[in-house]
């Protein structure tokens, strides 16, 4: 039995490394600590009760393999077999019993660079409509290669990022509150510097990621309708919220 388990898991590994079909984590995300002394400090996915299967030694052993290699974003570990193994992606593998998962943690490099925010849904770039007299907002209408659809990040102290337009002296600015449940497409302002202009950047797979708004927790995702503005709403996780940074 444990042979067979062993030869079923190291072919779902080889089936991932040559596959491009992407599948979700079948677990939740966590921040933990592998070991004080060495100040290892990373999320790891985890099945529930499945982390506290794995020995300390076994964790800190398996991230040091996997920072260590450059080619490694992520790893899993096997409570059956005592394994790691080392892969190429973030939501590849789906949890297996007796596996738990770890994604090595990996700063954005958005600073001082400019990019064009790509939408997965409708494969549109964001568009700051900065020539709309009196209603200067997001969208994904329509999509010149121009300098509206350029933005630039200004990294926070408390590590959020604020956006600011390539073409205007503006920053993206969430007027929403969290009662607030119409949907309010995000503005330029110039003149306001608080937590509605902030967000917070997560990853969500190896090139997307999620723009969440420091001050609701609200998740930035582009409009349904027709004329296709970039809002924000609670909870909302589809190819509307999920966003590829193309750097220029």
């Amino acid at each position: 039995m444990l042979i067979t388990t062993y030869f079923y898991t190291l072919l779902t590994v080889i089936l991932f490394l040559f596959s491009n079909e992407y599948r979700v984590f079948n677990c939740a995300v966590q921040t933990v600590t592998f070991s004080r002394d060495l100040g290892l400090s990373d999320k790891i996915c985890v099945g529930t009760e499945k982390y506290s299967e794995a020995s300390a030694r076994s964790k800190v052993y398996c991230s040091r393999l996997c920072h260590e290699q450059s080619t490694c974003t992520s790893i899993f570990y096997s409570t059956i077999t005592g394994m790691c193994t080392l892969c190429s992606g973030y939501d590849n593998l789906q949890d297996q019993t007796g596996t738990l998962f770890y994604i090595k943690q990996s700063d954005l490099e958005l600073e001082g660079k400019v990019f064009r925010i790509y939408v997965k849904e409708n494969n549109r770039f964001w568009h700051y409509d900065g020539n709309n007299v009196g209603f200067e907002v997001v969208s994904c209408r329509w999509q010149p290669d121009d300098d509206f659809t350029r933005f630039t990040f200004e990294k926070q102290g408390d590590g959020s990022y604020r956006i600011k337009s390539f073409r205007d002296p503006v920053y993206m600015y969430d007027g929403s509150n969290s009662a607030d449940v119409s949907l309010q497409p995000l503005s330029g302002v110039s003149n306001i510097d608080d937590d509605h202009g902030r967000f917070v950047i997560t990853r969500e797979t190896l090139d997307y990621y999620r723009i969440q708004t420091k001050s609701t927790g609200r998740f930035v995702r582009v409009d349904e309708g027709i004329e296709q503005y970039v809002t924000t709403l609670s909870n909302i996780q589809d190819d509307r919220s999920l966003f590829k940074f193309i750097e220029e």
